[in-house]
């Protein structure tokens, strides 16, 4: 959706209080001015802050409104009742609106961690399968090649019955801080499984994808330095093939994993 420009609040609030300056509004203006309270839900700087800045301003000019209005349109205890009332509207609205602003916050939360592996915080397996079907509808639009690389962490579970889970947890993150690093902004890197880890390389050749895949498997070799243990990654990748189906292109990726697990492991198969 598109934003409300934060100044332009602003002036619509001034440009009620200038007609209620001409011919003053009463709970009118309160009305309004709710509207332009409620209006911060849709600007560039949706901060909490900044609705309590448009919340004091419009009851401040309520209540300017009420003394430089140039005459009484009914008694006074009528205007000031009036102007109460305007005052009420103007904190409601902002109450809505810092409910309601929590209440997306608490939505965009929730949506991150519904994504989001808890241990290396990466996109996890229902991510995984969000974009990878948004990928290849991309690829079949646009025909750009498009690489998925499985991965398979060595010997997880030998550092976790020699070192323990704590030590097998570790390793995890090593690798996910690594590989997060080490590839590009336009790929995407997911945990879908206990050591299992998949690539999506955005518009790459299988060529392009099997040279970044063994800079990232020669890294993390490299890492076993700092660990008291051998940290290695065995590699399966798969290009898409026009029309081709998720299950199969996945598959094949599958595949050649194992081909790389058989062939002695630490290795890149394609």
């Amino acid at each position: 959706m598109k934003r409300i420009n934060n100044h332009a609040i602003y002036l619509f609030a001034f440009f009620i209080f200038f007609f209620d300056f001409i011919a003053p509004l009463g709970i009118a203006s309160g009305t309004l001015y709710g509207l332009v309270v409620c209006l911060t839900l849709w600007t560039k700087l949706n901060d909490d802050k900044y609705t309590y800045n448009i919340t004091a301003l419009s009851i401040v000019l309520t209540i300017l409104g009420y003394y430089i209005s140039p005459s009484l349109v009914a008694p006074n205890y009528v205007v000031i009742t009036n102007r109460g009332l305007a005052i009420v509207i103007i904190i409601v609205s902002a109450v809505f609106v810092i409910h309601q602003k929590k209440l997306d916050k608490r939505i965009k939360d929730l949506c991150v961690l519904s994504t989001t592996d808890p241990l290396t915080h990466t996109g996890n397996r229902l991510a995984f399968n969000v974009d990878v079907k948004s990928e290849i509808s991309r690829h079949d639009r646009y025909e750009r090649q498009l690489t998925i690389a499985l991965l398979d962490v060595d010997n997880l579970k030998f550092i976790n019955d020699n070192y323990g889970h704590f030590e097998g947890d570790r390793a995890l993150c090593l690798i996910t801080d690594f590989i997060n690093n080490n590839i590009r902004d336009s790929d995407r890197f997911y945990r879908i499984g206990g050591d299992e880890f998949a690539i999506l390389y955005i518009e790459t050749s299988l060529r392009e994808s099997v040279v970044i895949s063994n800079v990232l498997r020669e890294g993390i070799e490299s890492i076993s330095n700092c660990s008291n243990y051998p940290l290695t990654i065995s590699l399966g990748l798969a290009v898409f093939i026009k029309n081709e189906s998720q299950e199969k292109w996945l598959s094949r990726a599958d595949a050649e994993l194992y081909k790389a697990k058989e062939s002695g492991k630490n290795k890149v198969s394609f």
